[in-house]
């Protein structure tokens, strides 16, 4: 054969073979709006915990492989009545007062352990684990969706799919509470994420090059509906089910408005609803709850270590300008903690800030509050 055509005929074998690789990953879900699995090397770092107890299964002959044509006759028997691996219906998607949330039937410490492993399974660290206030909170990870859905790309992350990276990066805080109902859990997922950009003064110049720096990004709500709905899933609902049940939630009128002094918030809530707002509210903008009193109204939160790490350089920090001249200054408000008391007031709600460490700087109460009322209008 001349060499030429031989040539031209292996191209051609190689590319048919690429392309039916890429129409095969399409199928197992390359257009999902999630994928935090195949760029992730956590994987590897949450092995399976063996029971120290566990024991080797003693063989039992009830166990053998039938005969093929059985087995066959068996299984069609099976998909037809439809007993194989039946759907569990123990949680479902509720959405009340425009919060979109998952209510699970089983006991709390089952959800932890579920929601736990989900976390694991989804190639995620969990930086935050605390049963008591029932928190956990995954590291920032990679969203490889966001790629290029391309053919060219598809073809590369074949070969390289590690060296491919995005400039932006999520991480997710479930907060598991116990519902009125008996042996049931309200199960709450926030989102946040980062974003890599040119640091100011930056310019394809290479002379004029500053770096780049992460700054917070937008809100997305949407990666919220789809962790919700793999969560779901992993909970036993069928796919389908669960797409249909991330519906966007509706869109209610502000709710939420400055006072006249400026240095609160006044929520046009009912207590209830107003301290379950204001609890993810604060999971959205960064802040971990290290107490919570309900009777009393009050959350204690502190600024999370992850973050103040990551946005050491970004634009959240320079937004506060009285920490450009003093480091000390800029440290201790760091790490102070927080008193955000809710209170009632006719058929209203009013958040106040406070501390136990002394006055909050002004400077600061004024970003948290402009940060919180981002998310409670």
């Amino acid at each position: 054969m001349h060499a030429t055509k031989f040539k031209q005929l292996t191209i051609a074998a190689a590319l048919i073979t690429l392309f039916s690789a890429c129409t095969t990953d399409g199928s197992l879900g390359l257009n999902s709006k999630v994928d935090y699995r195949s760029g992730s090397d956590n994987l590897s770092k949450n092995p399976l915990e063996v029971p120290p107890d566990l024991t080797s299964v003693n063989a039992n002959s009830s166990y053998n492989t039938p005969n093929s044509a059985v087995s066959a006759q068996s299984t069609q028997v099976q998909r037809k009545s439809g007993n194989v691996l039946p759907q569990a219906s123990n949680a479902r998607i509720v959405v009340q007062d425009g919060i979109r949330f998952i209510e699970a039937q089983m006991p709390a410490e089952k959800a932890w352990e579920d929601v736990k492993d989900f976390w694991l399974a989804n190639g995620f660290i969990l930086t935050t684990e605390n049963p008591a206030i029932g928190v956990m909170e995954t590291d920032w990870l990679q969203n490889r969706a966001d790629l290029p859905t391309d053919l060219v790309t598809k073809l590369f992350r074949k070969v390289a799919d590690q060296f491919v990276s995005t400039d932006s990066v999520d991480k997710y805080r479930a907060r598991i509470e116990r519902s009125e109902k008996p042996d049931t859990v309200n199960i709450y997922i926030t989102h946040r994420g980062m974003v890599e950009i040119a640091k100011e003064g930056s310019a394809s110049n290479t002379n004029q090059w500053q770096g780049t720096t992460w700054t917070p990004s937008e809100p997305k709500p949407e990666l919220e509906a789809e962790i919700m709905a793999l969560m779901l899933q992993s909970f036993g609902t069928n796919a389908q089910a669960a797409q249909e049940a991330v519906q966007p939630a509706k869109n209610l009128p502000t709710r939420a408005a400055l006072s006249a002094s400026k240095q609160e918030i006044e929520l046009m809530d009912s207590y209830d609803r107003a301290w379950r707002r204001v609890g993810l509210a604060f999971d959205r903008i960064g802040y971990n709850v290290q107490d919570r009193n309900r009777s009393t109204g009050i959350y204690t939160v502190q600024r999370a270590a992850t973050d103040i790490d990551k946005e050491s350089e970004s634009s959240y920090f320079d937004s506060l300008a009285f920490w450009k001249d003093d480091k000390q200054t800029q440290a201790k408000s760091a790490k102070q903690a927080f008193e955000i008391k809710l209170t009632q007031q006719d058929k209203k709600t009013v958040l106040s800030i406070t501390s136990k460490e002394g006055a909050v700087d002004p400077a600061v109460q004024k970003k948290m509050l402009n940060d919180l009322l981002a998310q409670l209008k």
